[in-house]
């Protein structure tokens, strides 16, 4: 997750805007807490989660993917309106 901020770091440091949507969600979904979030409450669940759930879940699965992208997305597009409301 650091090196994925680190990233995130340069490109704004360059004022680098990524060309396609891809390359953005290359580096930034790995800096989201999603996953993370995702494993830990399927950890926390205890007793009822299989060991084959928790086996899934860091497997990194389309699913989980997918939702860490939208997280991802959604968050990118609150900030910016933060952003555009702070400066107006």
């Amino acid at each position: 997750m650091a090196k994925r901020y680190g990233a995130e770091r340069k490109w704004r440091d360059e004022h680098y805007v990524p060309a396609k949507v891809k390359e953005h969600l290359q580096i930034s979904v790995g800096s989201s807490a999603s996953m993370h979030i995702v494993n830990v409450s399927f950890i926390l669940m205890g007793d009822i989660t299989t060991r084959e759930a928790i086996e899934w879940a860091f497997s990194y699965p389309e699913m989980i993917r997918a939702v860490c992208i939208m997280a991802r997305i959604s968050n990118d597009i609150m900030s910016h309106e933060v952003y555009m409301h702070s400066i107006y």
